[in-house]
């Protein structure tokens, strides 16, 4: 996302949670891109997986990914 050119949206600017999960041995997308988003994204939350690719992470991790997506807090 942040070398495909100019984005429609202002990540500094996020009203929300986020989460970037990433892995540090993911060669497709490195855990320096979820560190340069994590800087700009005022309530972001990093977790960097030791060891892990780029879909390990994913599929090793799939219930704590959707427990933190569960603790987001819910707005009306």
């Amino acid at each position: 996302m942040a070398c495909g050119g100019a984005w429609d949206v202002d990540p500094t600017r996020l009203p929300v949670p986020t989460w970037r999960w990433y892995g540090d041995a993911d060669t497709m997308v490195p855990a320096s891109h979820g560190r340069w988003l994590a800087e700009r994204i005022p309530q972001s939350t990093l977790v960097v997986r030791a060891g892990e690719g780029h879909l390990g992470v994913v599929f090793g991790h799939w219930d704590e990914i959707l427990s933190g997506c569960g603790a987001a807090p819910r707005r009306s």
